[in-house]
């Protein structure tokens, strides 16, 4: 079905242009996150193995398609908590050219979606796929029913999340077929031939990790059975941007770019950037001079205006990612006219603030030449043909601008980081049209004073919380957001963090943030996404981690002292390299603690820090991306890694029952996925265990000898963070595309809380006081129509079973708890019959 051959003339021939050395060109440096996420998966090898990678999503798919019937629990829905107005990143969007209502638009991560009434409501139209990262999407112009998607993300972060090819449905988008290019990874953008919907071009990055001649522009004269390389520029440059002459579609004009992105170099330009023409379908590529510029270039784009006369602009960044031009040709590319410099423009040169590498896009109104649009971090305008230039929508738009379409009726669509928003001809104001779930979580936490609240941490969008998918969630703190933690004594007292381990502490209950990094040293090497342990004994005990341990015995007033060596083998990639990628505390021992770093290393103390054991021997040499103690053994640790390895295709969960002195696998059936969190469910001997993959969540109920994938309706996404809701018995899930999503555990582990079997008896059967208490807790309860037994059992906050008893069938019930060796802290009572419940929240202070 894939036959590939090559035409080129210079274009359309090998390049004979030096290959720079590797980091040459400079170093981009907006996506710290996404070094770290790449780092996580390939160490320690330089590069990413994108062959495991992409077979452990294929086994992962395969098991879902081949699922059996899974035991009692595990086939329940997923519920999207949300945000929804909360948005991810937009690469690319199409609106339907004969009903603009009718509009599709691809997300970075978090896959297709589309809409029937302009953005009212939106439906994932993609997501039985294993790739979900959208590049590029194109409506058949013949026949709207047919779209093309390209998968892969063209915007290459350090991370970039990669596609699997071209798929196309012939019946807006409820079913789709593969059509080939799988070896391209990263597709930027589709054009379809208006004179002959067989024909299509594609322009492809190539795999953005490695030199290699799966980039450039391909095109398929037979509507995707066979497809030929037609234009080839170099092993580190593919084809970013992509138009045609709609009147005369045998030309075309291509942007290639050199750009390649592992843990050890970033390109984000050299000589091989430039634009290509082509006048007979792509057959040959002649490289346009005529006034353009020459030498190492940044990221190009284009636009076409197909009026009178047919003019190209092209905007073109430079080396260090700034703005270099914008120019224009009125000859078919013979000559370039440049719009900026002195006395032309009043466009500053600062508009891309050195990312040109991550936007870099023109768009054109087809019915006005003079109105152009340059994508940045703001969106700017000019009405007159680039003499003066504003920005616009800057208040009501995410910054950084991906995607810029104009409905027939004259309307624009833009697309963000934040989503996508829609300005309607002739006013000046901007509305968010979209509601979509694709919210992209490094952690999420539970908070035990608020259980019906959710909390996460996102990329781009800071702290965040909120109830419902349909609620405006708020945002509590800003950056990048990471780790939470809430005092189960003081609901007022919380802590944030944001990227590179800065902490913030609120005493009002998440009005204000102050900053909380009194003690930690500033030249220690941090992780972009540190570790933060608040003690489960103790709430003003507080544990994070540099590449040492620090430790805050005075809560919210901050002052932190290490407690540890350097527990890495050292700096190797700058100060975010090696670094603590985890911690824990014990639940049972609060003298003990666990670290794990992101070279491989794993320790723990027995004695608050005064000495460490390393205990990593038996397991890789991998990123560890979580340590945890047991709840039921204090002998017990579990350990996972990330990674991807062609020879070595296993997932990495051990757990040692010796303190570290010998480690036993659990990975069991599990798919080969990269994992980045897991829970060892309290009360049940460590027999229920949870693990957040690179695609999606699994369960065990047997202490990992069997995994089954949880729920029937999570797409393969990435999972990063788990956290437990013990008040609402679910299971908390972020997704790095997906937004946060609940699992109700049920059927799976039994009630704690709630249950649609279970009737909530009144609050004023049951009286629990004092509140708070100290020694003593009483209990009195009634209820009139119970016949049978009651059963009490008391939660601690991380959802541990301290006391379960059987109590008579009398109707009048009284109980009196000594709690003197209680732990101050947050418990929930629950006292049920198995058909009707009562349950409290109770503190001992």
């Amino acid at each position: 079905m894939f036959v590939i051959s090559s035409l080129m003339c210079w274009s359309c021939q090998p390049s004979t242009t030096t290959t720079p050395k590797p980091g040459q060109f400079g170093f981009d440096t907006k996506h710290a996150p996404a070094d770290h996420f790449y780092l996580q998966r390939a160490y320690p090898e330089a590069t990413f193995s994108e062959k495991a990678y992409s077979a452990a999503l294929e086994q992962a798919k395969a098991q879902m398609a081949l699922r059996s019937t899974p035991p009692l629990g595990f086939s329940e829905s997923w519920d999207v908590k949300g945000p929804g107005n909360i948005g991810a990143r937009v690469n690319a969007i199409a609106v339907h050219p004969h009903n603009e209502k009718i509009i599709y638009v691809g997300f970075s991560s978090g896959g297709l979606f589309k809409t029937t009434n302009g953005g009212n409501s939106w439906s994932p139209v993609f997501d039985d796929r294993a790739y979900l990262a959208i590049g590029a999407i194109a409506i058949d112009p013949n026949n709207p029913e047919i779209v093309y998607v390209g998968t892969g993300d063209p915007n290459i972060t350090g991370y970039p999340f990669l596609g699997d090819g071209l798929y196309r449905s012939i019946n807006g988008g409820q079913s789709w077929t593969k059509i080939g290019l799988e070896a391209t990874r990263i597709i930027s953008k589709i054009i379809i031939d208006p004179s002959n919907s067989q024909r299509i071009h594609v322009g492809t990055m190539g795999l953005p990790f490695e030199r290699n001649r799966q980039k450039g522009l391909y095109t398929s004269n037979d509507g995707g059975k066979t497809w030929r390389q037609s234009l080839f520029v170099s092993e580190q440059a593919g084809i970013i941007d992509l138009v045609i002459d709609p009147r005369n579609p045998k030309t075309l004009y291509a942007c290639s770019w050199n750009r390649i992105r592992n843990s050890r170099e970033s390109i984000i330009a050299g000589p091989d950037s430039g634009i290509f023409k082509s006048t007979d379908s792509g057959s040959s590529c002649v490289k346009m001079e005529g006034g353009l510029p020459t030498g190492n270039l940044g990221r190009i784009g284009l636009a076409f205006y197909s009026g009178e006369p047919n003019l190209v602009f092209a905007v073109y960044s430079d080396a260090n990612s700034q703005l270099l031009n914008i120019y224009r040709t009125a000859d078919e590319g013979n000559n370039w006219e440049a719009l900026l410099g002195p006395g032309k423009s009043n466009l500053p040169g600062s508009v891309m603030g050195g990312m040109g590498w991550y936007f870099g896009k023109i768009a054109v109104n087809p019915k006005d030449p003079n109105e152009i649009y340059l994508l940045c971090i703001s969106l700017w305008k000019t009405s007159n043909g680039g003499l003066t230039w504003t920005t616009v929508g800057d208040a009501s738009i995410h910054s950084d601008k991906h995607a810029l379409v104009f409905t027939p009726s004259g309307d624009i669509i833009v697309g963000s980081d934040g989503g996508l928003n829609k300005n309607i001809k002739g006013d000046p104001f901007w509305t968010d049209i979209e509601s979509i779930p694709t919210t992209q979580f490094y952690r999420v936490e539970y908070n035990p004073h608020f259980p019906n609240r959710y909390y996460g941490g996102a990329q781009d969008h800071g702290t965040v919380s909120g109830e419902n998918l349909s609620e405006n969630w708020i945002r509590m703190e800003g950056g990048d957001g990471f780790q939470m933690r809430f005092n189960p004594l003081d609901p007022k007292v919380m802590w944030a963090q944001t990227q590179n381990g800065v902490l913030r502490v609120s005493t009002n209950g998440g009005s204000f943030f102050q900053l909380a990094i009194r003690g930690i040293d500033r030249t220690d090497r941090v992780n972009w996404d540190a570790p933060l342990v608040m003690s489960s004994h103790d709430p003003q005990v507080l544990y994070t981690g540099t590449h040492r341990v620090y430790q805050n015995t005075t809560g919210s007033e901050t002052v932190w002292k290490p407690i540890s060596p350097d527990l890495t083998d050292g700096e190797i990639y700058g100060r975010n390299f090696h670094t603590l990628s985890c911690l824990h505390e014990s639940v049972l021992n609060p003298e003990l603690i666990m670290a794990g770093t992101s070279d491989g290393n794993v320790w723990y103390t027995g004695d608050v820090g005064t000495s460490w054991k390393r205990i990593d021997a038996g397991l890789p040499e991998r990123y560890v991306t979580a340590v945890k103690t047991s709840p039921s053994n204090a002998n017990t640790l579990y350990v996972s890694h990330s990674g991807y390895r062609d020879n070595d295709l296993r997932p990495h969960l051990h757990v040692s029952r010796n303190l570290g002195n010998t480690w036993t696998s659990l990975a069991g059936d599990l798919p080969p996925l990269a994992i980045n969190d897991f829970i060892v469910l309290p009360g049940y001997n460590d027999s229920i265990l949870f693990v957040a993959t690179d695609g999606g969540v699994y369960s065990s109920v047997n202490g990992g000898r069997n995994w089954y994938r949880l729920g029937g309706n999570m797409p393969i996404i990435a999972a990063y963070s788990l956290a437990w809701n013990v008040a609402k018995n679910e299971l908390i899930v972020g997704t790095h595309g997906k937004s946060i999503l609940t699992y109700p555990l049920r059927n799976l582990i039994g009630g704690l809380i709630t249950s649609t079997s279970v009737i909530n008896l009144p609050d004023h059967l049951l009286k629990v006081y004092p509140q708070p208490f100290a020694e003593e807790l009483k209990l009195e309860w009634q209820s009139p129509d119970l016949q049978s037994s009651w059963n009490l059992k008391v939660f601690d906050a991380t959802g541990r079973i301290i006391m379960a008893q059987t109590l008579g069938s009398n109707r009048d019930k009284q109980l009196r708890l000594s709690t003197a060796l209680w732990k101050k802290g947050l418990y929930w009572l629950q006292i049920s019959d198995g058909k009707q419940q009562i349950a409290r929240k109770i503190v001992k202070m």
